[in-house]
């Protein structure tokens, strides 16, 4: 049925080339397409020995805002080579190109609400604005003729349609005024979307002691004071007739039961782990920062 929410698994590809930095240092609000990039930022992860540990974490994930350098490192592979500090300059003004980033890690709960859910030249829904509660989808990039992970985002029960009309209403108590800034007003300035489509605001499960179930995370690492600052690349996630790690731009969609969901959870948990990293479960959002004005979006 066209409106039946489907639970399921879906590998869901976006751009990964590293976003880069000026000569001084700073990244720019984006404008051009989007990237990722390397950040540091304070956070928790949950740990092998299943204890949740709260420090400075590095990651792989989308901030389209500007950012501060912090470290850099010869070009290696895959691996990155900055690594940067989100940074929040505050509400720009109306400026249509400016990209937002979704998904979105930062803050009390993870949030995705637009990539994908429409077909713009027909207006039209995709099958991202019907998934259930309790369904996986996979954000990554292909790497040669691989799948690379950055965020696992398994959808709770909290489900919110919102559209031009009424977003800021049925939004106004969900959501912080960095998130309205960086996500929904970019988001809504795109006039190629229309008036009254329903886009879907998905909150991320969270990580709960109390609770057996499967919960939203990104890859991570923790920092030392006392080593140099750690890099990973993204780790490569294998799922047999799940993952196509030649898809590069379409998504991909496997209809499961919640037993083989979890199972599958538990095979990225683990490739995560057998990989050398942590699972990251939350990370603050960043606050009202000092940016230089020609980073601002023009």
């Amino acid at each position: 049925m066209e409106n039946e929410l489907d639970l399921s698994i879906i590998q869901f590809p976006h751009p990964g080339s590293e976003h880069r930095v000026a000569k001084d240092g700073w990244t720019s609000w984006n404008t051009e397409s989007h990237c990722r990039k390397f950040m540091i930022n304070h956070g928790k992860y949950l740990a092998t020995n299943s204890q949740v540990v709260e420090s400075d974490i590095v990651f792989w994930g989308e901030w389209e805002p500007p950012s501060e350098r912090v470290f850099s490192w010869p070009a290696k592979g895959d691996f990155p080579t900055n690594l940067v500090r989100p940074r929040f300059p505050g509400q720009p003004a109306h400026t249509p190109g400016i990209q937002n980033t979704d998904p979105y890690i930062f803050g009390d709960k993870f949030r995705y609400t637009l990539c994908k859910q429409i077909k713009i030249k027909r207006g039209s829904a995709t099958y991202m604005t019907r998934v259930a509660p309790g369904s996986m989808i996979l954000f990554g990039s292909p790497k040669k003729n691989t799948f690379v992970l950055d965020l696992v985002f398994v959808i709770s029960k909290d489900i919110v349609p919102h559209s031009r009309t009424n977003w800021s209403e049925k939004l106004k108590e969900r959501v912080s005024d960095t998130y309205r800034s960086v996500t929904m007003n970019p988001m809504y300035w795109d006039a190629t979307i229309p008036e009254n489509f329903q886009f879907m605001m998905y909150e991320g499960t969270p990580y709960s002691p109390l609770t057996h179930e499967i919960f939203s995370f990104f890859p991570c690492l923790p920092v030392s004071s006392t080593t140099e600052f750690p890099r990973f690349a993204r780790p490569t996630i294998e799922l047999q007739g799940i993952i196509n790690p030649l898809s590069k731009q379409s998504q991909k969609k496997t209809t499961l039961n919640e037993y083989e969901i979890s199972g599958a959870w538990e095979s990225v948990v683990s490739q995560v782990r057998n990989q050398g990293l942590e699972l990251g479960i939350s990370t603050v959002e960043p606050t009202l920062t000092d940016v230089p004005k020609h980073h601002w979006p023009i």
